[in-house]
């Protein structure tokens, strides 16, 4: 998912990341400036893949007082939501994306003070389909 250039980004970027203890040499991390700003990120995978896979969780240097809920949509569909997360915790999901066009990653800081952080989709990545090759990378 690193490589994709996103079709619009409110706050994101790529590289390492440690989330729960683990580091992650590949990571697409969204930034959590202010309580209830909503950032959001659209991919293009125009039906090239078949599964989305990841671990999320906030990134270990975040603010101890970040809770964050992200939701990932396959062409306005839900297809993860993480409920409220703290710094600490992560969860592995694997999702089907075999008719998704659009994939769209969604996050909100839930806590009620000011806390900096990040949400951290560790080692995204992409399953493509059989023959299929991506279209869309980064420079």
């Amino acid at each position: 998912l690193d490589e994709l250039t996103p079709l619009q980004q409110s706050w994101y970027r790529t590289g390492a990341r440690a989330v729960n203890g683990r580091d992650f040499a590949r990571s697409v991390a969204i930034r959590q400036p202010s309580p209830g700003h909503t950032e959001t990120t659209v991919f293009n995978l125009g039906r090239h893949y078949s599964q989305l896979r990841f671990t999320i969780g906030l990134w270990d240097d975040s603010d101890p007082a970040l809770q964050s809920k992200c939701q990932v949509f396959a062409d306005q569909q839900v297809i993860f939501d993480s409920g409220t997360m703290s710094r600490g915790s992560s969860a592995e999901v694997v999702r089907d994306v075999s008719d998704a066009f659009d994939v769209v990653i969604s996050c909100t800081p839930t806590q009620g003070v000011g806390a900096d952080g990040e949400v951290v989709l560790a080692d995204a990545r992409l399953m493509a389909k059989p023959g299929q090759a991506p279209t869309t990378t980064s420079p």
